[in-house]
């Protein structure tokens, strides 16, 4: 009986010792796997955050992205304005040039005959009672008291200003008839608006000979 009480106790004994040793190894795991999870739930939160922080950066990105793009469209469409009222102030200056192409040319077209008789007449000086208006008086005649004069200039000249723009076609001259034609001879009839070297930079057209 004595032996059988032992073994029993013994038996019993080793079953605790089992049961502990088996609760132990259970805390081991159980503690090792939790320190495992809190590592990985770490880790976790820490890519968590990261990520974001890339979304923040990202979003922050696109949203300046927006605002440079609304700054393109917005200085797009002031540069198509711009352009389209460039484009319409070219049009009617355009239209302007060609309106005043066109009456000037009407005007042009109208007005004929002798220009000279409306303009202002001058010259390089003055011979006798002649004036230089006696040249552009509409008087025809050849003789000395219908044609005007100067003194013996060494660069003599006469210019008379038609007041207005014109398309010159036609100059007609009417020398003296009762002497001395050939004091013409090798004069120059220059047209145009410069008045520098009283009228000499303007084109010019030679008489060679009466």
């Amino acid at each position: 009986m004595r032996w059988k009480s032992s073994f029993r106790g013994a038996a019993l004994c080793l079953g605790l010792l089992c049961i502990l040793l088996l609760a132990g190894i259970i805390g081991l795991c159980v503690n090792f796997t939790g320190q495992h999870y809190c590592d990985e739930r770490d880790q976790l939160q820490i890519s968590n955050n990261n990520l974001t922080k890339e979304r923040d950066q990202l979003q922050t990105s696109y949203n300046n992205l927006i605002k440079v793009r609304d700054q393109l469209q917005t200085s797009n469409n002031n540069l198509a304005n711009e352009r389209d009222r460039l484009q319409t102030s070219n049009n009617n200056l355009a239209n302007e040039r060609d309106q005043l192409q066109r009456e000037t040319e009407k005007m042009n077209n109208k007005i004929k005959g002798n220009l000279a008789l409306n303009g202002v007449a001058t010259q390089s000086s003055l011979y006798g009672n002649r004036e230089a208006s006696d040249a552009i008086d509409g008087k025809r005649n050849t003789h000395y008291g219908s044609c005007t004069h100067t003194l013996k200039d060494r660069n003599p000249w006469w210019r008379v200003d038609l007041l207005n723009v014109y398309r010159i076609t036609e100059v007609t001259l009417t020398n003296r008839g009762d002497c001395c034609p050939e004091r013409l001879d090798g004069a120059e009839i220059r047209i145009g608006n410069s008045l520098e070297n009283n009228g000499i930079n303007n084109p010019s057209f030679v008489i060679s000979n009466w």
